[in-house]
């Protein structure tokens, strides 16, 4: 009988990775190493258990006989450690001191703020948040460095280290001046297209959701304006002959307020995904994990 003394539970890891994929780049992807890391970690399995265990074939790796044997009692473990020993700390919100770091874009910060805000004082007390402004260069650095704890944004991020979670979509509707002149009959394509249009500076020479969405579509607009925060949109159109495309849902805050109308998008769009961006070593953390459902679930509630 093998000494469980000579197991290296992350050779474990590795089978089960090759188990599942049955192939060796896809499983070495799935566990964030090398291919030379994963080949190196095979043949001391294969060594350990005195078997081949996964053979070459024309779409990857196949498994022996005695592979398939362990594949149900290997992961079986492996979920039995990962249940009843890792996760094993519950995160208590009523008497939790953490601190959270989120970095929000302008319309991240104006729907799910509020609401985030009102909760962490009733549910998590003496949790301190500190909310730092839309992404930039140095967000993914930052979250890999554990600096902040996740990003809402509309913008992805490059890189297997972070997970992406789209948690909320937003439509897009068309606003502009109460009684405005050229919109008495309504919004026709040929008058969104020439009438003059506010719109955001690109960040990270990539646009904003806007651009980025009526770019694929290549409408050329009108644009005789640019500001830095959508925030601002509204209340500018509001006193001029400019129009602006908004989420739906802050157009409709700014309608109780200023003087405007809103008018569908005369155009088939997708609707703008946020993401909820924060790295993969972060998934099974208590806290953020407890984090993450608060955002999502919040996100999801009607006005």
């Amino acid at each position: 009988m093998k000494d469980l003394r000579n197991v290296d539970l992350n050779l474990l890891v590795v089978f089960n990775a090759l188990a599942e994929e049955e192939h060796l780049t896809r499983a070495a992807e799935k566990l964030h190493l090398s291919q030379p890391a994963v080949s190196n970690a095979l043949a001391r399995l294969r060594d350990f258990f005195d078997d081949e265990l996964f053979v070459r074939a024309p779409k990857g790796m196949k498994p022996t006989r005695k592979a398939r044997a362990l594949k149900q009692p290997i992961k079986q473990a492996l979920e039995i450690i990962q249940n009843q020993l890792l996760d094993q700390d519950v995160f208590e919100s009523k008497t939790a001191k953490n601190h959270f770091s989120i970095a929000v874009n302008s319309y991240a910060e104006f729907a799910l703020l509020p609401r985030l805000i009102g909760n962490f004082r009733t549910e998590a007390p003496n949790v301190v948040l500190d909310i730092f402004p839309e992404s930039d260069a140095t967000t993914a650095e930052k979250l890999r460095s554990g600096e902040l704890d996740i990003a809402l944004d509309y913008l992805s991020l490059q890189g297997k280290d972070f997970i992406e979670e789209p948690f909320f979509e937003e439509e897009l509707v068309v606003v502009a001046a109460k009684d405005h002149a050229e919109l008495r009959n309504g919004l026709t394509i040929d008058l969104y297209n020439s009438l003059p249009q506010l719109s955001m500076h690109p960040r990270g020479h990539r646009g904003s959701h806007t651009e980025i969405l009526l770019g694929r579509k290549h409408i050329n607009r009108n644009i005789v304006m640019s500001v830095s925060n959508l925030i601002s949109f509204a209340p500018l159109v509001a006193n001029s002959d400019m129009i602006c495309t908004l989420p739906k849902r802050l157009a409709k805050h700014f309608e109780k307020q200023l003087a405007i109308s809103i008018y569908e998008l005369p155009y088939n769009l997708d609707k703008i995904p946020i993401f909820m961006i924060y790295h993969r070593d972060r998934v099974n953390d208590p806290a953020h994990k407890w984090l993450r459902n608060k955002i999502t679930f919040l996100a999801t509630l009607k006005n």
